[in-house]
C-alpha cells in the first residue's frame, strides 16, 4: 500500500513554489488581493521635462576656456572666534542652593586631571655645554669681492643741472 503512494506522489515542487512575474494583470500585482484605485492630488513626479541646455542659473556668459571671468577678490582669513575671557555667565546662572553650606565639614574633593610634564621648549645644548673647533679643520666661509657697481640708469639724476652757453641756440 505504502509503495502505490509513493509512485502516486510528485517528483518536483508543486504550483506554488516558485514566485514568478505574472505574465496577466498589472506589473508587481498580486491577484489574490484587491487592487485599490490609484489617485493624487498632484501632478505625478516622474514626469519630467529633459533640458537640452543650461537653464538660468547657469552665467555661460562669464566663463571662458581660461575659467571663470571675475574681478579679483581677497579674503583677510577666518573669522576668530569669541574669546573665552569676555565670555560672562548669564542672569540665571547664579544658583547659591546648590553650593554646600561653608562652615560644614565636607567629604575631601580631588581632581584626576592629567599630571603635566615638564618639557623643554627647546631641547638643545646650554650656552656653555659645546666647544668650538679651533685650528685647520674649522670651516671657513669668505664673502666673494664685489663685481663692480653698474646703475641701472645711465642718464642723470633729478639734481644734475647742465648749464649751457646761451649763444649757441641764440646769438647776440
Amino acid at each position: 500500500r505504502w509503495s502505490s503512494l509513493l509512485i502516486l506522489s510528485p517528483t518536483g515542487p508543486g504550483p506554488g513554489a516558485y514566485q514568478l512575474p505574472t505574465t496577466v494583470g498589472y506589473n508587481s500585482h498580486d491577484p489574490s488581493r484587491y487592487r485599490n484605485p490609484m489617485f493624487s492630488f498632484r501632478t505625478n513626479a516622474g514626469f519630467r521635462v529633459k533640458q537640452l541646455g543650461p537653464g538660468p542659473a547657469y552665467k555661460i556668459h562669464r566663463v571662458t576656456r581660461d575659467g571663470m571671468m571675475t574681478s579679483p577678490a581677497w579674503s583677510f582669513g577666518a573669522r576668530f572666534g569669541q574669546r573665552a575671557i569676555l565670555r560672562t555667565p548669564g542672569p540665571g546662572a547664579h544658583a547659591p542652593e546648590r553650593c554646600p553650606p561653608m562652615k560644614e565639614p565636607r567629604a575631601p574633593v580631588y581632581s584626576m586631571g592629567a599630571r603635566t610634564s615638564f618639557t623643554l621648549k627647546r631641547p638643545g645644548p646650554a650656552p656653555n655645554a659645546y666647544a668650538l673647533r679651533l685650528g685647520s679643520e674649522t670651516p671657513a666661509y669668505t664673502m666673494g669681492a664685489r663685481v663692480g657697481f653698474n646703475p641701472k640708469a645711465k642718464s642723470p639724476g633729478p639734481a644734475v643741472y647742465y648749464q649751457h652757453s646761451t649763444d649757441i641756440y641764440k646769438t647776440k
